[in-house]
């Protein structure tokens, strides 16, 4: 079963862990195939925990409430107070922070990847590959990736080379 949310953890990635403890609850109301709206939003108060429930008494409307769902309006003033508005900048400074440390190559890349989500690049994969070559530790290998790109410069990750392809196996992928 899912675990209540603990809203009393470290606020500094409450944002984060609601997102997951909501995607799990999305998991779960699929999985017990849940399509009574009353009853998702209830469930979804009823396993978020009793801090949570005391904290939605309170919170006040979002936006117009009126052509939405109970479970829309429960999770719309509940992301409303746990994810505010993320600073793109703040983010990318962040994302530039991020190096491969004790990752392998495929959890390095998976950080990267997340951490991106948030920075609204125009040009994510090729600013997740600039922080993969900044951020691996294999020497070879980052000079491997511009090398190959400058090989193949029509090739991109929606046209078969990927950096995930290439740092697994130190070739790159073509599909």
């Amino acid at each position: 079963m899912l675990p209540a949310f603990d809203i009393k953890s470290d606020p500094t990635n409450l944002s984060e862990k609601w997102k997951k403890w909501l995607r799990s609850f999305e998991y779960l109301a699929v999985g017990r195939a849940i399509t009574d709206d009353n009853q998702k939003a209830a469930l979804l108060l009823h396993l978020s925990g009793p801090d949570v429930q005391d904290l939605y008494e309170t919170l006040g409307t979002v936006g117009d409430e009126t052509k939405k769902s109970k479970t829309e309006v429960v999770i719309d003033r509940l992301n409303n107070h746990f994810t505010p508005l993320t600073d793109k900048t703040f983010e990318r400074h962040l994302f530039r922070k991020i190096y491969q440390g004790s990752d392998t190559c495929d959890q390095f890349l998976t950080r990267l990847r997340q951490s991106a989500a948030k920075c609204k690049f125009l040009d994510e994969e090729d600013q997740i590959r600039g922080q993969f070559i900044d951020g691996c530790r294999d020497k070879g290998l980052r000079r491997r990736i511009p090398r190959e790109r400058r090989n193949y410069p029509n090739r991109d990750a929606e046209n078969g080379m990927s950096v995930r392809g290439f740092s697994a196996t130190g070739k790159i992928v073509r599909n």
